[in-house]
């Protein structure tokens, strides 16, 4: 098993309200749209698939590539024991993919992975994982019936004895990382309950529940952002319950239970989405997928990046992936441990036509 080494910071879980923006963003700030290079992998990536793709450094890339022959549609016809593609290691400096393992990249972090391949037949019984950092992986069968329960922390990959505690709550949760809990949104999952929402909370694991100073439109699932040390909320409530506008906010969450609101420019919002989101050193990354059910908006869709009132575009079409939300933890898009560049999964046209690759952009760039 993995061992974490960040420390328990639950315990000093005192802050319920919402601040205002906290953290401080650095450097100059881009004064027009594309202002960086846009770095390409060349290598084609499953387009409806929740691809992940991480960061190992501050230069290497980790993800799955397709392989000679595999469609980049799969998951109308997917076989839940059939890992396709081949697991690639992406040298961004050097500007080199190199082949890594077999399969299909089911979690990275922090330097650790995990891939799910087949050995013979497509059954359960032939599914293997290769798990760990570079040059100390372990090759084991995967689990199977009759195998001891396990379970895994989705944010960081640590897998661990035992299936995972279920909250005592009758609303839908999302999963933090093992030492954090659950987040509570206060909606019934049985929508017959006649009960109303109750507040938003976090559930610890010893079952102490802390409530939260959100609204239940304001959660829609969560995202941890290792290099800001923050949760992501994935947010439902689109300015002033208008959804003609996106969200006007971008909300994050301490594992101390501090809120910190970083709000957009109304300039962007009032007809722009924010389906993701991330926390860079240069500011806040947000994804618009207006294109998606706009064509007369199509020409706004793509990554943004936000610092204030000041917006720049960084590319168009989709960046990361098409089914990041609920409890989904694979973005398709990640941040560097320096916080200077971002990666992520990008379709260049209507996802059912056009296949997706794997590109990177250094916000830092030409600041080295």
């Amino acid at each position: 098993m993995r061992q974490l080494n960040h420390p328990y910071w639950l315990f000093g879980f005192l802050v319920l309200g919402i601040s205002l923006q906290a953290f401080e963003f650095s450097g100059p700030f881009p004064t027009k749209d594309y202002p960086y290079t846009i770095h390409k992998s060349g290598e084609e990536v499953c387009t409806d698939c929740p691809s992940v793709v991480a960061w190992l450094d501050n230069d290497r890339v980790i993800f799955t590539r397709l392989k000679k022959g595999e469609p980049f549609l799969q998951m109308k016809t997917f076989n839940p024991f059939a890992f396709n593609g081949e697991t690639v290691i992406w040298d961004t400096k050097k500007d080199r993919v190199i082949p890594y393992h077999d399969g299909m990249l089911w979690c990275s972090y922090d330097g650790y992975s995990s891939i799910f391949y087949n050995r013979e037949k497509l059954t359960n019984h032939s599914v293997y994982t290769y798990t760990g950092f570079i040059g100390k992986e372990i090759d084991k069968s995967a689990w199977k019936q009759g195998d001891p329960l396990l379970h895994s922390d989705k944010h960081t990959c640590v897998v661990y004895d035992g299936p995972r505690y279920k909250p005592d709550t009758p609303n839908w949760t999302y999963p933090l990382r093992e030492q954090d809990g659950f987040i509570d949104i206060g909606w019934k999952k049985d929508r017959n309950d006649p009960r109303p929402a109750t507040s938003v909370g976090v559930i610890r694991p010893d079952g102490t529940r802390i409530n939260l100073s959100l609204t239940n439109y304001d959660v829609h699932g969560v995202w941890w952002d290792e290099w800001a040390g923050v949760y992501i909320l994935n947010m439902f409530l689109y300015g002033g319950f208008d959804k003609s506008k996106g969200p006007d906010r971008v909300l994050t969450l301490h594992p101390d239970g501090t809120i910190e609101r970083y709000e957009l420019p109304y300039a962007y919002y009032w007809n722009k989405d924010t389906v993701r989101a991330a926390i860079t050193k240069k500011g806040i990354v947000v994804v618009n997928e207006r294109a998606n059910y706009i064509p007369a908006r199509k020409d706004t869709s793509g990554a943004y990046l936000i610092r204030g009132d000041k917006f720049v575009r960084l590319n168009d079409w989709y960046v990361g992936n098409e089914k990041a939300g609920y409890n989904n933890i694979t973005r398709g898009l990640a941040v560097s441990p320096d916080g200077c560049k971002i990666t992520y999964k990008h379709t260049n046209g209507l996802r059912e036509n056009t296949v997706s690759t794997i590109e990177m952009i250094n916000l830092c760039e030409g600041e080295e």
